[in-house]
């Protein structure tokens, strides 16, 4: 949780795989994402919606 511009979006969309990496790396728990698996990663998050999402 951060303040507009911080890059919670993108950093979701790294880990996720939906914004490929061109410079840098990025590291969960010490180790490259690049070398965990997908699968394994999904299994281990959540989403959690901050908003509500019910129609009025």
């Amino acid at each position: 949780i951060g303040p507009n511009g911080s890059g919670k979006s993108t950093i979701l969309k790294s880990i996720t795989r939906q914004l490929k990496t061109i410079g840098g790396d990025v590291y969960v728990e010490e180790r490259n994402l690049r070398e965990l698996s997908y699968k394994k990663l999904s299994t281990q998050m959540a989403v959690v919606l901050t908003e509500r999402m019910h129609p009025e």
